[in-house]
């Protein structure tokens, strides 16, 4: 049976790339391209209809979150309105909205959310034009020529005493302050520490009151944090999780402070959105990518950084989906460790390859961005993924990047980022105070924290939080972390372990896995369904699924920004599924392991058989099941499959590099001219024996590692392995080793003998590249098992 390839799309991000050694320099090294490549798909809008939006969300009577398509009407984007077009710090030709097809109609809201901005930049002019705050914003403007450190603290003052004075402004329409207001806090010099033990420094943060007290050891209830204390580096260092906005700075040149005698309510300033399509790599990249077309593999989500295990311990090291994009042949290899998966590559937004260098034929004649300025960006984008991967509870993220004084409001979540326009801090100061004034009135969720998932809000216990999936009472353990992964846009799948008290999960280890996949594609539990039905037989063999919740999606800022549907950017689903806890392969060895794989190979030839394609086999896939004493094969992770009659192709696909058939590395299979067929992902299984066999249930190697830095580059390294494999120099200590020997000399004579010559096919079983149907292909490989390695009867085949 074959099947088109969906990997249409000609970009890698960081929904599936995985970055699970314990380095942080690898982690970084690995995650940025990849996070850069997401910026590169980044949507624009008017920073007026973004504070149209969010203070709709600040009224009395609230709509649904931000984060809720249903509280999001189709609305046309605003035009842009009359002013400058650029000044000093304006990126050149940037377009400032997105182009969408045909303008719906101008529903209610967007009037009223214009009406609510002019009346709350109406309510802060009295602010804006105090003689006091006015000296504050000129002490930023005025600090050190020289360092960019030096406007942080006046930056911090200005922002905390605007703060105190919105909180006691009352405006009509709109609810009172809440107790999540912001405190910004200088946060230079400092680490904030993330995921596998990375470190990044934001200059400036906002944080909750709670989190401050924290830093500063501030015990008793009713105290204050001296607001002085703000403009220091914090004693200790910050959580992701408590991060609410990052300001990251750039300086280019002094600022002159030019304040109007009185401020109006009329915008001053209308700075054009970075234009990131075609911006180069800031850095150097871990990774190769293609030629022309870049690769989307979703398996690695390093930006998904990884698969779920469904298990009771972390990962070994294997990055579930390492979106790895295929760079140039000399990448650079990174010196830490990685699972046996490899890195996978992600869907377009799963996985990819590097961020693509744009020819200087195809490329606009817009001058490049400077490299300080492509820096900053790609930092908030770091910044942005740890925000969102700290916590399954986190939907979007905010950040602002500030160049002089000139300031881009960022929107992040799983779908992807959305920049405003600029605005000026003198010209357009009532605007940026509007922006305060909004976080002022902020609830947890305006801040993008789900409010079932909320691990800041009271409970019983701090580690668990209860919450109703289908018919299960569902308590998540947030301390027992089975996988976690570091992206910014993709799945970010995160599995935990927990319990229920339905009859269904009684007696049964249960996890919850929190994802994020792309709204089109089927379910992972109806595609585990479908696979029972036209599987009955390979039912041990499967996952159990209990049941699934969806909370909200991504669809609705864009829908009220009337930001049109991009296919590379789907729209995410946060969803929530109910399995049964497994064992990892890596957990047993010998000839035990051995039969597990044979089962899962069985049962995935039965499940391709019925229509329900895996396409995204790994190490970190097979997984075991104890019943009766015995150990079972699963076949895991059937939520980047495909299921004929209840799925849709989707421009998007996962691998895992390490484990991909060499036929499907390379260009043309991520372009889609190659179809994905049986032999194709019977190939993976014997990738997935070698890498055991290889690694046993440890890291990879330092050759292994350098082999998952890319498409191009793994391809080049397996087919010479392949090639130059002689069976008698290889290892045998091992039974996965002896059974990987043979089917490796299979895989030589596949990839080195010419399709034209016969006489090869009547020595060797293993015909991959030869046509032949489904069940032969098996039986050829089955029969190759030695007499140490019975073939199980578990599950039939006939």
């Amino acid at each position: 049976m074959n099947s088109s390839n969906p990997a249409l799309s000609d970009y890698a991000s960081t929904s599936s790339h995985a970055a699970s050694d314990n380095s942080q320099a690898h982690t970084r090294n690995v995650i940025d391209p990849h996070v850069w490549t997401d910026l590169q798909r980044s949507k624009s809008c008017a920073l007026d209809d973004l504070l149209g939006i969010i203070l709709s969300h600040c009224r009395h009577t609230k709509p649904q979150t931000l984060s809720n398509p249903a509280a999001a009407p189709s609305t046309p984007k605003i035009p842009q309105s009359s002013g400058e077009s650029s000044l000093e710090n304006s990126p050149n030709g940037s377009d400032v909205t997105e182009k969408a097809g045909a303008q719906p109609s101008v529903p209610h809201s967007l009037a009223a959310n214009k009406a609510m901005l002019e009346k709350c930049l109406q309510a802060v002019l009295p602010i804006c034009n105090d003689a006091g705050f006015r000296r504050m914003i000129k002490a930023f403007c005025d600090a050190s020529d020289v360092h960019e450190t030096e406007r942080y603290a006046p930056f911090t003052a200005a922002c905390n005493h605007a703060l105190e004075r919105l909180r006691n402004l009352e405006v009509s329409d709109i609810r009172p302050p809440t107790d999540c207001s912001p405190l910004f806090h200088v946060n230079h010099d400092t680490y904030i520490t993330g995921h596998n033990d990375s470190r990044r420094i934001p200059d400036v943060v906002a944080i909750p009151l709670a989190a401050a007290k924290r830093v500063h050891n501030i015990t008793e209830v009713n105290a204050d944090v001296d607001l002085a204390a703000s403009l220091q580096k914090p004693p200790q260092g910050f959580k992701w999780n408590e991060i609410l906005v990052f300001v990251e700075f750039k300086r280019r040149r002094k600022v002159k402070a030019s304040f109007p005698t009185m401020y109006g309510w009329l915008s001053k300033s209308q700075i054009p959105a970075y234009s990131m399509s075609d911006e180069p790599y800031p850095g150097n990249s871990v990774v190769d990518t293609p030629t022309d077309t870049s690769i989307s593999t979703s398996t690695t989500e390093a930006s998904d950084s990884s698969r779920s295990q469904h298990n009771g311990s972390s990962r070994s090291g294997e990055s579930d989906k390492v979106d790895q994009l295929p760079a140039s042949a000399n990448a650079t290899i990174p010196a830490n460790t990685s699972s046996p998966t490899g890195g996978k590559r992600r869907p377009h937004a799963e996985i990819g390859p590097e961020p693509q260098q744009p020819s200087d034929q195809g490329r606009s004649k817009r001058p490049r961005l400077a490299h300080d300025i492509r820096e900053g960006l790609k930092q908030c984008g770091g910044y942005a993924a740890e925000m969102l991967s700290a916590s399954v509870d986190r939907m979007h993220g905010i950040g602002l990047f500030i160049v002089d004084a000139t300031a881009w409001v960022w929107w992040y979540d799983r779908q992807g980022a959305i920049q405003t326009t600029g605005i000026h801090l003198v010209k357009d100061l009532p605007r940026f105070v509007v922006l305060l004034l909004a976080m002022v009135r902020f609830r947890r969720d305006d801040w993008g924290y789900h409010p079932e998932l909320d691990t800041t809000l009271p409970t019983g216990s701090q580690d668990s939080r209860s919450i109703r999936v289908g018919e299960i009472d569902l308590s998540v353990r947030f301390d027992d972390i089975i996988y976690n992964t570091l992206c910014l846009v993709g799945r970010g799948t995160d599995v935990l372990g927990a319990s229920g008290n339905h009859p269904s999960v009684a007696g049964t280890p249960i996890v919850a896995k929190f994802s994020w996949p792309n709204k089109a594609r089927a379910s992972e539990k109806s595609i585990i369904e479908q696979a029972l039905k036209v599987a009955p037989g390979a039912k041990n063999h499967l996952p159990k699924v209990f049941a699934e919740r969806d909370f909200c999606d991504t669809q609705g800022i864009r829908k009220q920004l009337g930001i049109s549907e991009d296919p590379q950017n789907p729209s995410r689903v946060f969803r929530v599924t109910v399995f049964e806890r497994l064992i990892p392969i890596t957990a047993i060895s010998g000839q035990l392991r051995m039969t597990v794989i044979l089962q899962c190979v069985k049962t995935h030839y039965l499940v391709w058989k019925g229509g329900v394609q895996h396409r995204d086999l790994s190490v970190s896939n097979i997984m075991v099941r104890t019943q009766d004493l015995e150990h079972l094969g699963v076949l895991n992770d059937l939520d980047l499959s495909f299921a004929e009659g209840i799925s849709v192709e989707v421009p998007e696909h996962t691998a895992t590099l390490l484990s991909l058939s060499l036929r499907l590395l390379d260009a043309r299979y991520w372009a889609g001219s190659i179809t994905v067929g049986y032999r194709h992902e019977l190939e993976s299984f014997i990738w997935i024996i070698f890498l055991l066999a290889k690694c046993g249930g440890a890291e990879l190697t330092h050759s292994l590692r350098g082999w998952a830095t890319g498409v191009t580059h793994c391809k080049a390294m397996k087919l010479l392995y392949v090639q130059t494999f002689n069976r008698h120099n290889s290892p045998t200590t091992t039974i996965e080793w002896r059974v990987a020997n043979l089917l490796l000399e299979q895989l030589k004579f596949s990839y080195s003998a010419p399709d034209t010559d016969e006489d090869w096919t009547s020595i060797h079983t293993l015909k991959l590249n030869r046509p032949q149907s489904d069940r032969e292909l098996l039986d050829s490989f089955l029969q190759l098992m030695p007499a140490e390695c019975p073939v199980p009867a578990s599950p039939a085949l006939d």
